[in-house]
């Protein structure tokens, strides 16, 4: 082994030679103990943390603006008279409709060649009252117009009490099956005819007016914008590509599925309302909720929160006084009168009646009605994302 050599290290000159006192190893001890201050650039904002607990929660901090610039002002104030045109739409919209309703023209059926029936409703017709005579070949005929929710009543003759029949559908519209009740009847009554009053299709009894398919159906529209907006606030209004549409589209569908199953098991076993026709009210349901959906994206994704107002205007503003959901549309001003033939919400609260009260009768015109509107949705929407969608892609970070 080598022999280690001992060599003595001196004094490095950059230290001062003074020894080392206890004082001054006191204050490195203190020096190393005490926090130093973080430098500036490295520094967390001061309301990180909580910021992060808000995130969680689901709350978007406002945009730092130090000074609102008019460009600030002029966007925040163009929002604002979006929604205030929207709020007094709605308040047209309702108001108008439903402020007076008053009977125009309630169809009423009779057969050709009934002269009992034709006479009293001729002498009715001659007062005013509201109702009008719509004459079929056939008592086949006028039967089939009542289950398909053409009239609201058949009257015929009645040979066995040498009288009148009517026979009223009151799922169709529980408030003018009572008007045309009353109306014929206060009319047999003066002039000594004995009237029969049948109602072929009676609302459920836990539904007497006849209100619940079109608040089921407004809960479904509903859930199908709100679906749709969240989505566009969350991940931007404009699917980026086409594998990110088919995801907002599955999600649509899943939501859909979901939000049609709980409302049939509300108006079911929830409240008893209704006990049957689960499958077909169910795919009802899913098809209202996924139109919606798919309608307001495509709208979202063209003109941004544009769209959300005019869908909000289509299903809502107009589509809920239009629907014939509260009051017949008969009874309607005559804006809002055939509304229900041509927006979603009165195509799919028919189709809701229909499964439900009327044996499936007269389906085929809502179904078509609402599965072109999802047609069009989705062509739009898809459009959009090829068109629109690489110029409003997020950067990745």
């Amino acid at each position: 082994m080598h022999d280690l050599e001992y060599r003595p290290v001196g004094p490095d000159p950059g230290l001062d030679e003074a020894p080392i006192t206890a004082a001054d190893e006191l204050g490195a001890i203190g020096e190393l103990t005490t926090p130093r201050p973080e430098p500036a650039s490295h520094r967390r904002p001061a309301g990180h943390r909580s910021g992060r607990f808000m995130g969680h929660l689901g709350h978007v901090p406002e945009h730092e603006v130090p000074h609102p610039s008019l460009r600030w002002l002029a966007r925040a104030g163009g929002l604002l008279v979006g929604v205030l045109a929207i709020s007094i739409a709605f308040i047209a919209s309702y108001v108008g409709a439903l402020h007076e309703p008053a009977p125009h023209g309630v169809p009423v059926a009779v057969v050709d060649g009934d002269l009992g029936a034709q006479a009293l409703l001729s002498s009715i017709g001659q007062r005013g009252s509201g109702l009008a005579t719509r004459t079929y070949d056939t008592p086949d005929a006028a039967d089939q117009a009542l289950n398909d929710r053409q009239v609201y009543a058949v009257l015929t003759t009645d040979p066995a009490s040498d009288g009148l029949r009517l026979t009223v559908a009151g799922a169709a519209a529980p408030g003018a099956a009572d008007l045309v009740a009353q109306t014929i009847r206060t009319a047999a009554t003066a002039t000594q005819i004995p009237l029969a009053v049948r109602d072929a299709h009676p609302p459920a009894a836990r539904d007497p007016r006849g209100l619940t398919p079109f608040y089921l159906v407004l809960g479904w529209l509903l859930g199908g914008y709100l679906a749709a907006t969240a989505l566009a606030i969350i991940l931007g209004t404009v699917p980026r590509n086409a594998a990110r549409l088919g995801m907002r589209l599955g999600a649509f569908a899943v939501f859909a599925a979901l939000l049609g199953l709980a409302g049939v098991l509300i108006v079911g076993p929830g409240y008893g309302i209704w006990s049957g026709h689960t499958a077909a009210l169910w795919l009802t349901g899913t098809t209202a909720v996924f139109c919606a959906a798919v309608l307001t994206a495509a709208l979202e994704g063209w003109v941004g929160l544009v769209g959300t107002g005019l869908a909000m205007l289509g299903l809502f503003i107009l589509g809920n006084p239009g629907s014939g959901g509260v009051y017949p549309p008969e009874f309607l001003p005559g804006l809002f009168r055939d509304l229900h033939r041509w927006l979603p919400t009165g195509q799919a609260t028919e189709l809701v009646r229909a499964v439900e009260y009327f044996g499936g009768h007269a389906t085929g015109a809502p179904v078509f009605g609402l599965v072109s509107y999802l047609t069009i949705g989705l062509i739009l929407l898809l459009a959009a994302t090829y068109a629109l969608g690489h110029r409003h892609s997020r950067p990745s970070g």
